[in-house]
């Protein structure tokens, strides 16, 4: 297959993805694999690719998520059994009784409740707002008494990630360990609440892992490059001085198309080298594309990080889309204005 060919086979690939997707056809993973799979399946029936090459192609994508599903797994793990012992019912009710009815405390309390009832994986802040007034029904596995070792031991945890040179995965599979041998005793029990939230993990780390073998498809291949390349092939003569403010706007769509290292390694050097010939500068094509494009990194169905937010949220993929993405793009068309008025980016 010659290179626009292989890049059409990229845009359907994507396109597919994402349609299976917003129309809630199937699960992310399963997209992921399918689609992957039938695009190999083109690749080496047209003698564009081995059987072999495939499969190593595929090996490196899932090497390089790996470390992020094994994240997955022990994060959800560990905030579970933080959220079945009780610890952020205890700090939700306790900011909503220090605030009372305090307008500027009430809003300021509602976004931190907010913040943690993403990692306690509620979806519905108003219900999470109401137990914490006093309706929550004691958790079975509640450790009241040991409330403020839990709480230490999250901020340890989170200090870790920051500060500690590690890998993330193994902080929170330490977590966990201290987690479960300090609240749960016995291997019975023990096993019992890692069952518990088995599901979740599970759903997340698989998707990840499958959206590996998506990008070790599209991206060992080539194909996203392709994509780049033909893509700044439309661009018209006339309107090359104007590209900054072209790509500024169209940086939110091809977002949901191109994943971090085939938008800023493949797509940017092109649209760079044809800026050139119109006198834009390199810098102002690379500050449009950072700053309106990182706008919609966590939208991405092709970025592993978006499945992460979604897992803890507990939000299907598809409403996360619909609902946030012209929100995003609004806001990333105010970012290029300022950067405009501000004489950050010229045309």
């Amino acid at each position: 297959m010659n290179e626009t060919m292989l890049a059409l086979l990229g845009f359907a690939t994507i396109i597919t993805v994402i349609v299976l997707l917003l129309k809630n056809v199937t699960v992310p993973s399963l997209a992921f694999i399918s689609v992957a799979t039938a695009s190999s399946a083109v690749l080496v029936l047209t003698g564009t690719f081995s059987v072999q090459e495939m499969g190593d192609f595929i090996a490196e994508g899932v090497k390089g998520v790996h470390a992020t599903a094994a994240l997955f797994i022990f994060s959800v793990l560990f905030f579970g059994i933080m959220t079945d012992v009780g610890m952020f019912d205890k700090i939700i009710g306790a900011l909503m009784k220090k605030v009372g009815h305090n307008v500027v405390g009430v809003t300021l309390m509602t976004s931190i409740i907010a913040m943690i009832a993403h990692l306690d994986g509620a979806g519905d802040v108003d219900n999470v707002e109401i137990e914490a007034a006093g309706n929550t029904e004691t958790r079975e596995y509640a450790r009241p008494k040991l409330f403020w070792f839990n709480l230490i031991l999250t901020l340890a945890v989170i200090a870790c990630l920051i500060v500690v040179k590690v890998p993330s995965y193994y902080v929170f599979m330490l977590g966990c360990a201290i987690a479960l041998l300090v609240n749960f005793r016995g291997a019975s029990l023990q096993n019992k609440i890692i069952k518990s939230h088995a599901g979740p993990a599970i759903m997340m780390s698989s998707t990840i892992l499958c959206a590996g073998v998506f990008l070790g498809v599209m991206e060992k291949t080539g194909i996203m490059n392709n994509m780049a390349t033909v893509l700044a092939g439309f661009v018209p003569m006339s309107m090359g001085r104007f590209l900054p403010l072209i790509i500024g706007v169209l940086a939110v769509p091809l977002t949901l198309m191109f994943d971090t290292d085939s938008f800023f390694f493949g797509l940017m050097p092109v649209l760079i080298e044809i800026a050139g010939n119109f006198g834009v500068l390199p810098a102002h094509i690379a500050i449009v594309m950072v700053v309106c494009r990182n706008c919609a990194t966590f939208i991405s169905p092709v970025v592993p990080a978006t499945f992460l937010g979604i897992g803890l949220a507990d939000v299907e993929i598809k409403d996360h889309i619909k609902n946030c993405f012209f929100w995003i793009w609004g806001v990333s068309i105010v970012c290029l204005l300022a950067g405009l008025l501000l004489g950050v980016i010229k045309i």
